[in-house]
């Protein structure tokens, strides 16, 4: 049965299909080469003679991040829109608390159901971390939100979405997008100073595309706020340091028993949302944009 997700209040996106097609093509191809530009000084020096400072390793994967919403800024200002309203969705934000307990409380799944994974095959916890953690997790999660995935949101969701669920539904054009922004994050898996490096690459990019999946029903459902969905990246992105587990678990990369365990969560969540009770779930016939 076809999943059907609600097309978000705000529309930007080109009237003829075929231009939106052509968009976000360009789209894509233009934030793969400003990020992988940025990133490849990095990628190099792991395979080759190139030397680079250390104090320049994490400003580039930084750098490289802002590729989506770069992009976006881009391809609007050359016609295709007004600029300001792009940028003025990042400021939606009076919405009803039930998206933000979604959006927070989607990352609590997270854990709960990847921690679950992780100790049923054989691996300790060490819960006495967790109190030093949350103190400084609102400082991950603001760090986040501007500077570590939440911002990619313009771009991934406040762009290409519209354009592609326009001529595609949300749910094929959620999967379109979870597997460019997958492959978007390839050159980071070699890159040490990175939050993937050393992951393995399938697990990552099935938890990214259920992923996918969550912030377009977030996006839909509250009209078409990158607010909320930056939030929720964010919320992620910021939450991979809360699991109770041992600090050498963490500081040799995140476990890939983690990532199993999130893309669990993800689809899980997913499949809950967009086929509840065995029929496909209509964000916008639920609950009311605001």
């Amino acid at each position: 049965m076809a999943a059907t997700i609600a097309t978000p209040t705000r529309s930007v996106a080109p009237t003829s299909d075929q231009s939106g097609l052509r968009s976000t093509v360009a789209f894509f191809t233009l934030t793969l080469a400003l990020s992988w530009f940025a990133w490849a000084p990095s990628v190099l020096a792991e395979f080759t003679t190139l030397s680079i400072p250390d104090a320049l390793v994490v400003p580039s994967i930084v750098v490289g991040g802002f590729g989506p919403a770069t992009a976006a800024v881009i391809l609007t200002w050359r016609g295709e829109g007004r600029v300001r309203d792009l940028l003025g969705s990042i400021f939606d934000w009076r919405h009803h608390l039930r998206w933000y307990l979604f959006a927070f409380g989607v990352p609590v799944a997270f854990i709960a159901v990847a921690t679950g994974v992780y100790v049923a095959l054989g691996n300790p916890l060490d819960p006495s971390v967790l109190p030093g953690r949350l103190t400084v997790f609102p400082i991950q999660f603001g760090f986040a939100l501007l500077l570590g995935g939440g911002q990619e949101e313009l771009g991934w969701r406040g762009y290409a979405l519209p354009r592609l669920q326009a001529q595609y539904g949300g749910a094929v054009a959620s999967l379109i997008i979870g597997a460019v922004w997958a492959v978007w994050h390839l050159p980071l898996f070699v890159v040490p100073a990175s939050s993937q490096y050393g992951q393995l690459f399938l697990p990552y990019a099935i938890s990214v595309l259920g992923f996918s999946l969550l912030l377009t029903w977030l996006y839909n459902g509250t009209g078409g706020s990158v607010f909320l969905v930056m939030c929720m990246h964010a919320a992620i992105n910021a939450s991979s340091s809360l699991y109770p587990i041992r600090m050498g678990a963490l500081a040799d990369g995140f476990p890939d028993l983690l990532m199993i365990g999130i893309a669990f969560a993800a689809w899980g969540v997913a499949a809950v949302l967009v086929y509840r009770h065995g029929g496909p779930l209509d964000p916008g016939s639920c609950y009311s944009p605001r």
